[in-house]
């Protein structure tokens, strides 16, 4: 186009590009995020039910949790805090008990070495990793290592899972941990039930806005960790109930990833040594054998023997429910089996009522147990010591008062639960045989025999008031060695130990002795003189013992084998002495004179 002599050309406009299509990247992003979700949940699901990844974490830090015993001093040891069971037991006082016993010269002739991880967890707050003793309590050897005494505590409990009866562990793990026998996943971790911690935790959290019960999501594994090893055997924080967990955890895995024998061991222990409050005159009570004895008075193998059998004889409903009634008063002891036993009859029988409709026990057995009412305040197995037990006890009894002095606690009782093994100087058998020939003297029968009786002995007084005590010591070197320490009084008092006498008698042993001193002092100012040197020696007219040594050495040359001490103190006790009742003597009472019998 022209115009005024411009030339304008149009220029067409450029192709618009058709519009890209928009790729769909978010779904399939979106799409493989929850296909990986459902993996995590899926693998976790699977986690929580078989414990495969766990029993590897744990069987692989358990096997270096190692300790072993060498000689001398530990410097990688760690001793737990105070806690029921190492309380109990002592091993959170063998620090204290150690200062104590070398300042009375004792040494540690051999202690335990942790291995490094395990210093590291001790560290950390977990609880050292080892087979547990269930049945524990002072033993008192003699000289040849034969059982002079022996404590153990709990005093009824089962051997093993094979004879614990499994009416009682149905019961148990039906109230407490249900899914710890599963044989369907031999790999399961004990220490945690997920189900019903997750139902804990949710509670929990909502008893934080308030007002919601919460409940218990601890696995019998935790529970055992709990009141043996925590403080006051309590779960505290929630610190307290991770470390539980974990050191659960480790115990059940040291043996390697099939935790069935385990999970086994965990039934039987806590049957074994749930707490159960404490009753006057017996002490601190643990496990279902002490409890069914303490608190019902019943027989422990007679109820094992009822709760193994068919449950339809007279007398099983009754046995059951006092079992059951004590795996229920676990949660509150001192409550359910002292005022609270009311309450405690109305939770067993709905605990009852649940267990037949679970199907762990029978309709009939559940109308039975129901039917009858505990009683566990005023039953007992307390029953008193049996006749001549002091007597029987007495050397062991004053090894345990001197054992007591040495670690600074005077209470029987403590020294009693302790993990503890003594061995002593006493001769157990010589012991018992001496023990029951003076235990026979207090027969008239038997003083007669032994020579007891007559003019200046008994005469015609009761042998059974006599009183014999007996005490054997035997030299050895630089040291006397207690063998024999025994008396026929029937009575806590030692006579040995605890009596103090004053006997004329005592009076003519200190004489003799204070005699043959002089005798030694004697031959040590004259023993080595001659003959002549000997005749020349003016002694006082009245020391007649000096003018005997004097005799007696004269005759004798220097070097024979009379003139030797031993020789010398013979001689001077075969010196004659004059009884003549018209003679005098002085001591410090004064002027005396011989009496002889009429």
């Amino acid at each position: 186009m022209t115009h005024s002599g411009l030339h304008l050309v149009q220029e067409q406009a450029a192709p618009v590009p058709p519009p890209k299509k928009r790729r769909r990247v978010w779904p399939v992003v979106l799409l493989i995020l929850l296909a990986l979700l459902a993996l995590a949940v899926w693998w976790c699901l699977r986690e929580m039910r078989t414990s495969t990844l766990q029993a590897r974490f744990f069987t692989e830090l358990a096997g270096k949790l190692r300790y072993k015993v060498e000689a001398g001093p530990s410097t990688s040891i760690r001793f737990p805090k105070g806690s029921p069971y190492d309380e109990r037991l002592g091993y959170a006082n063998i620090p204290d008990f150690v200062e104590k016993l070398k300042a009375r010269d004792y040494r540690v002739a051999a202690q335990a070495r942790f291995s490094p991880k395990m210093v590291e967890l001790a560290d950390m707050g977990v609880f050292a990793i080892y087979r547990e003793k269930t049945k524990v309590g002072l033993e008192i050897l003699d000289c040849r290592k034969e059982p002079l005494f022996t404590a153990s505590y709990p005093e009824r409990y089962y051997p093993d899972f094979a004879h614990t009866p499994d009416i009682l562990v149905r019961s148990l793990l039906f109230v407490e941990n249900r899914e710890l026998l599963d044989p369907t996943y031999p790999k399961r971790n004990p220490a945690v039930e997920w189900d019903r911690l997750s139902k804990a935790v949710l509670d929990k959290s909502l008893n934080t806005f308030g007002g919601h019960r919460t409940g218990g999501g601890s696995t019998l594994a935790t529970q055992i960790e709990k009141y043996r090893h925590s403080a006051e055997g309590r779960t505290n924080s929630i610190k307290d109930k991770l470390r539980q967990m974990v050191s659960a955890a480790l115990r059940a895995y040291q043996q390697g990833e099939d935790t069935t024998a385990a999970r086994r061991r965990i039934v039987v222990d806590y049957l074994n040594t749930v707490p159960l409050s404490a009753k006057t005159g017996y002490g601190e009570v643990n496990g279902i054998g002490d409890g069914l004895w303490v608190w019902y008075g019943r027989d422990f193998a007679e109820v094992s023997r009822e709760l193994n059998g068919k449950l339809d004889q007279p007398g099983s409903a009754l046995a059951y429910k006092q079992a059951l009634s004590l795996l229920i008063a676990q949660r509150r002891p001192t409550y359910y089996l002292g005022d609270g036993d009311d309450d405690l009859e109305a939770l067993t029988n709905s605990h009852l009522r649940l267990l037949a409709q679970a199907g762990v026990i029978t309709a009939q057995l559940r109308d039975a147990a129901i039917a009858v009412k505990l009683h566990p305040a005023t039953g007992s197995g307390v029953v008193a010591a049996p006749a001549n037990s002091f007597v029987a006890r007495k050397a062991s009894n004053a090894v345990r008062n001197h054992l007591a002095g040495l670690l600074g606690d005077s209470r029987l009782y403590n020294l009693d639960r302790l993990d503890l093994s003594v061995v002593s100087t006493l001769d157990a058998h010589a012991q018992q045989e001496v023990t029951k020939v003076l235990r026979k003297l207090r027969d008239s029968e038997a003083a007669k025999e032994a020579g007891l009786t007559g003019k200046g002995m008994l005469g015609n007084g009761d042998p059974a008031n006599v009183v014999y005590s007996f005490t054997l010591l035997e030299k050895g070197d630089n040291v006397n060695y207690l063998r024999l320490q025994t008396d026929n009084f029937d009575h806590p008092l030692d006579i040995n130990e605890g009596a103090k006498l004053d006997l004329g008698s005592t009076a003519k042993l200190r004489t003799l002795v204070t005699y043959l001193d002089i005798v030694d002092q004697l031959h040590k100012r004259y023993g080595e003189s001659t003959a002549a040197e000997l005749g020349k020696i003016v002694v006082d007219p009245k020391d007649m013992i000096s003018q005997w040594a004097i005799a007696y050495l004269k005759p004798l040359p220097p070097g024979d084998k009379g003139r030797a001490l031993p020789a010398m103190l013979l001689a001077a006790l075969d010196r004659k002495y004059s009884g003549n009742p018209g003679e005098g003597f002085f001591t410090g009472g004064g002027l005396h004179h011989f009496h002889n019998f009429s």
